[in-house]
């Protein structure tokens, strides 16, 4: 009995704030003086109004729940410094489905017009773009307007290309630009129309999900989308280590829909990333693991993975953008001396049929702009129980260094068949393939498909594959 009490006193007496809690946010109906402990909004126990402001209250164990309204959220989530749950309670951020924007409308009376539909404005984000010579390119190739929400980047994304801008003067309806001498932004609409008729948005907000630089631990962030986010859609930092993502999204981002940064350890399952500059970047020592994944339609690369961190991607379709060459690339660039960059893909299918082809019949493919999957230095690829369509194998020596791909039980062929073009040092191990193309140049020999015995005996390689003959 005395032991009965003693245990229902320690139960008393221990403090609420260790208790596991729910944390409401509806930014339309929610206010930062809440308490955020309730889901309705019938008095101070309602929802915040902001996520960063539940994220300053949160503990071990404690979950954020968005509420999916009728609207997006005008708001970004940023992961203060040392803010971390454990292994046995994660720190949970459940968007429900809610939708994050980085983009506002703009203001009419701050644009100047200037005849025929042309606009000026030249204190648009002074925090980003100052009144100073010379803009920011990195800042600006990420940029882009909305015209009645479709996003207009005048060809240009954070690591594809980035054509010159035009003149204002040049500029359609529907169009934008930057001028460098007036240090202004311009837009034209219909002429016939007023700019306060007009849907026109811009990225105002950087990141839609930003860690700090610092150390943060074990965070699941589910069931949410970002979207039209200056920067990245997921922006990962720092000692960020047991992160993971459950059924996220990133659409339309200027840059990354996804990137990984430093020493930073993320998890993903269940990603769609479409439209952004690339699908995911994870650069310098990140590591990740990425299964049930979606990328399509991004413009510079699809996956970018470089120096020195360990990735997996598993259970993947990519459906690459038309004007992309390089969809995947694994690069050694940056990497610190002796350490390698190694990505392993498994059930991946790389659909470049899926692409609509521009009316070029009576032309043969360019083979310098067909689309790859690109190793360059000093990496490690591993390839099985793919599908490749439409996409060459090819390595690169910038930065130097021996790059070493293992290509396995997959298949290489498409409706513009492929080739594979390696370094004389790439190291190359293959069985148990399918191929479907026009080249394979290996150890500093160019085989055809009438020569495939000969590559067979000279490089020991592909004793179980198949090379099927193909027409250029």
């Amino acid at each position: 009995m005395r032991l009965t009490l003693l245990f229902i006193s320690l139960v008393l007496l221990t403090p609420l704030s260790t208790r596991a809690a729910d944390l409401f946010v509806d930014h339309q109906r929610g206010n930062d003086e809440n308490s955020g402990k309730k889901k309705s909004a019938d008095d101070k126990n309602g929802p915040f109004r902001t996520i960063n402001r539940a994220l300053e209250v949160c503990k071990p164990g404690d979950t954020i729940h968005l509420a999916k309204t009728d609207t997006v959220y005008h708001q970004d989530i940023e992961i203060p410094d040392g803010l971390s749950g454990t292994p046995e309670k994660p720190i949970i951020i459940d968007g429900h489905g809610a939708t994050l924007s980085g983009c506002t409308t703009i203001r009419p009376a701050e644009w100047t017009h200037l005849g025929n539909g042309l606009y000026r404005n030249d204190r648009l984000l002074p925090d980003i773009f100052p009144r100073k010579q010379p803009v920011n390119e990195s800042l600006l190739w990420r940029f882009f307007f909305l015209f009645n929400g479709e996003m207009v980047r005048m060809g240009r994304s954070g690591k594809g290309d980035h054509p010159p801008l035009p003149t204002p003067s040049a500029l359609k309806p529907g169009e934008w630009t930057y001028d460098d001498a007036e240090m202004a932004f311009f837009v034209r609409i219909d002429p016939s129309r007023k700019l306060a008729d007009e849907r026109i948005e811009y990225p105002d907000l950087i990141n839609g999900l930003k860690t700090s630089d610092g150390q943060s631990e074990h965070f699941v962030i589910r069931n949410l989308t970002m979207t039209h986010f200056h920067n990245d859609g997921f922006n990962i930092n720092g000692a960020t280590r047991h992160y993971k993502f459950e059924n996220v999204q990133a659409i339309e981002c200027g840059d990354d829909g996804m990137s990984a940064h430093t020493a930073s350890e993320i998890e993903v399952d269940g990603f769609v990333s479409r439209g952004n500059s690339t699908g995911f970047c994870h650069v310098q020592g990140a590591s990740s693991i990425s299964r049930r994944v979606e990328l399509r339609d991004n413009h510079a690369f699809d996956v970018l993975v470089s120096g020195w961190g360990t990735h997996q991607l598993s259970e993947c379709l990519i459906r690459p953008n038309h004007g992309q060459i390089r969809v995947v690339r694994v690069s050694s660039e940056g990497a610190e001396a002796g350490k390698r960059c190694t990505l392993q893909m498994e059930k991946v299918w790389i659909d470049g049929d899926a692409i609509a082809k521009p009316n070029v019949a009576d032309q043969p493919p360019d083979p310098d702009h067909q689309m790859t999957l690109e190793v360059v230095g000093s990496c490690d690829l591993t390839v099985s129980k793919t599908r490749l369509s439409s996409i060459s194998i090819v390595s690169r020596w910038p930065g130097g260094g021996v790059g070493k791909i293992k290509f396995v039980d997959s298949i290489i062929a498409g409706q513009t068949p492929p080739r594979i073009e390696l370094l004389p040092d790439t190291i190359w191990n293959a069985d148990w393939n399918r191929y479907g193309v026009t080249t394979l140049s290996i150890s500093g020999e160019r085989y055809e498909h009438a020569q495939w015995e000969r590559y067979r005996k000279r490089t020991g390689q592909d004793a179980n594959s198949t090379w099927q003959a193909v027409s250029r």
